[in-house]
């Protein structure tokens, strides 16, 4: 019985010797190009495959953007704040949102009751409501706000009306923010 690398070899040898036969020159020197070419990306294949098991595959799929960022399942607040990397760090986001769809989004989260957030939801409400930031930001005290309009009302609806300018349903906003 032989082997994939015997049938492959045995299928090839019939396809040059067949072009031998009836074809052309040109014929061999397709066959021998193919023939080669796939010879070179068995050899890429190989060559990608012994690198990932060197690297174990981190700076390959994270220099080509292959993978996602996450949020462990267990962080304390004290890695959660030093992982912001900033001292005011919802001064930058308010800045970079105008139209208010990040705290739309928070307010639309907190009118959910704790038990039906998922894990991405209850992260970002501890990292607001962690304790770190207290009268250091002025962005943090926005967030805080879109909090307590959330909690308050507990109804998606006043969470439109306060933050009206942002034209995205929370279905939307729940999509951007699993995109990334």
């Amino acid at each position: 019985m032989l082997s994939r690398w015997g049938w492959t070899i045995l299928a090839v040898f019939l396809i040059v010797m067949s072009g031998i036969v009836k074809a052309h020159i040109h014929f061999i020197r397709v066959a021998l190009l193919a023939i080669l070419g796939l010879a070179g990306l068995y050899l890429i294949h190989k060559l990608a495959g012994d690198y990932m098991k060197i690297t174990g595959g981190r700076e390959l799929g994270h220099a080509l953007g292959l993978w996602k960022r996450s949020i462990p399942d267990q962080m304390d607040y004290y890695e959660l704040d030093r992982s912001l990397g900033s001292e005011h760090p919802f001064e930058a986001i308010l800045a970079q949102d105008p139209v208010g769809c990040a705290r739309k989004l928070v307010c639309s989260i907190s009118t959910k009751k704790d038990s039906k957030l998922d894990k991405e939801e209850r992260t970002i409400l501890s990292m607001i409501r962690s304790s770190s930031f207290l009268g250091s930001d002025d962005g943090h005290k926005e967030f805080l706000k879109a909090i307590y309009i959330g909690v308050k009302s507990k109804n998606p609806a006043t969470c439109t009306t306060a933050y009206n300018k942002c034209i995205y349903s929370y279905e939307q906003l729940v999509q951007f923010m699993k995109s990334f």
